[in-house]
């Protein structure tokens, strides 16, 4: 077979000469090959299975970064995958986010929608839908932390958080989990021009309704579990884990959310 490439000499050279590779020094000469190689590669990455193309990303992302190919080519070539039910290529295609956050400015939305949909699938496996969330609650952590004013979108997406009373124990409590983190958000987009006006305790209550059957369930259930789990939650999320902070335990008194509390443990008995 003809390839359109030369392989650089310090790949294949036994005389210790790899020197060159180890020290990042590549000749403009080898950059260019390369270059063709990643290239040549991309041509043809359908032809792979999810397992195949995994380990194919795998080995070429590293070598892109090196060679600081442009994003597009990557992108471009690999954008189908956002709307794949593969959980390998869902990976491959987060790995590929990882090395490339810059290009994918203003589709994180779009990617944290589209996850969040693949939770919903009930058709999928229990695993690959548990996975989904735990990927969509550190994505939502690495928007934030590269642009905290997206807080109001993440905040707006609550309202799809909501657990269904038919969803597993395990899904409703990681849902929970994501409504609790949103509730911390609440204060600050509050205060945001064309924001939805939202509370912490009406995500509180309305998130608790997948579970109210700790009310009248004893004690160790399962379900009681995870709404005294939701709880805690709730009640830690504006509070400060410090042991030298004084006001903490003022914190956790004053807001209308322990009130909230107050009234679905004791008023509704």
């Amino acid at each position: 077979m003809l390839v359109p490439f030369t392989v650089p000499m310090f790949l294949v050279d036994e005389n210790g000469e790899d020197r060159i590779f180890i020290e990042g020094e590549l000749s403009d000469l080898s950059n260019k090959e390369l270059r063709r190689v990643v290239a040549f590669l991309l041509e043809c990455p359908q032809n792979f299975t999810p397992w195949g193309l995994l380990e194919f990303m795998d080995k070429v992302l590293p070598v892109a970064v090196a060679l600081d190919l442009q994003p597009s080519l990557l992108k471009v070539q690999f954008s189908g995958l956002l709307y794949t039910y593969d959980p390998l290529l869902w990976h491959a295609y987060l790995v590929m986010y990882l090395s490339y956050m810059d290009s994918f400015e203003g589709k994180e939305m779009e990617i944290a929608s589209r996850l969040l949909l693949l939770s919903k699938e009930s058709q999928h496996h229990l695993f690959f839908r548990l996975l989904v969330l735990h990927w969509l609650v550190g994505f939502i952590g690495l928007v934030l932390k590269r642009d905290f004013e997206k807080r109001k979108n993440v905040v707006d997406m609550s309202l799809s958080f909501y657990p269904s009373v038919f969803d597993p124990l395990a899904l409703k409590s990681l849902k929970l989990d994501l409504l609790a983190y949103c509730s911390v958000l609440i204060d600050d987009v509050n205060g945001v021009k064309g924001s939805l006006r939202m509370t912490r305790e009406k995500l509180f209550e309305d998130g608790l309704v997948c579970v109210s059957g700790f009310k009248w369930l004893p004690p160790w259930s399962m379900e009681t579990s995870v709404a005294f789990r939701a709880i805690h939650k709730f009640l830690i999320g504006q509070t400060s884990h410090s042991e030298n902070d004084s006001i903490s335990n003022k914190i956790l008194l004053e807001p209308a959310i322990y009130h909230t509390v107050q009234r679905t443990l004791i008023d509704s008995v």
